[in-house]
């Protein structure tokens, strides 16, 4: 399952601004429910699940990648799965692209609309361009160390 939002910002989880939480989940979810006509498939609740978020900004890095899964998850819980805590994997990251080419970005593994959604939104002048994945938990993607460097 995946989906891309444009032009929205991820709210740290640390925001204490109970308003801003509030329109922050209502947006998250909404966006799974047009992505998939109001018939957003669940997980089942055996099942354990991988998790990533990607922020692409042309702003510069001003949030903590640490803080933006989390209130997106919670968003999504019991719209996606029954309870996050099937999540038994995290990826986030926080990618500026004057820094970072995003033509390094391989799209072929990732539904058609999606991948031209996330690189229609990795060219737009000001880019804000959240992708959000989440899937089912396989023991080959325990990776440990960095690999070559």
């Amino acid at each position: 399952m995946e989906l891309v939002i444009r032009g929205l910002v991820p709210l740290s989880y640390n925001s204490r601004d109970k308003e801003k939480k509030s329109e922050y989940r209502e947006q998250i979810r909404s966006a799974f429910q047009r992505k998939y006509k109001g018939r957003v498939p669940t997980f089942p609740a055996n099942e354990e699940l991988y998790a990533r978020v990607y922020f692409f900004t042309s702003s510069g890095v001003n949030v903590d990648c640490d803080n933006i899964s989390k209130p997106i998850w919670d968003a999504v819980n019991a719209l996606v799965y029954v309870d996050d805590r099937k999540i038994v994997m995290r990826t986030a990251a926080v990618i500026d692209v004057n820094i970072h080419p995003f033509s390094i970005i391989d799209t072929s593994s990732i539904e058609s609309e999606v991948a031209a959604d996330l690189m229609q939104g990795l060219i737009e002048t000001e880019v804000k361009c959240l992708y959000i994945e989440c899937n089912k938990f396989k023991e080959s993607m325990i990776k440990i160390g960095g690999g070559n460097v």
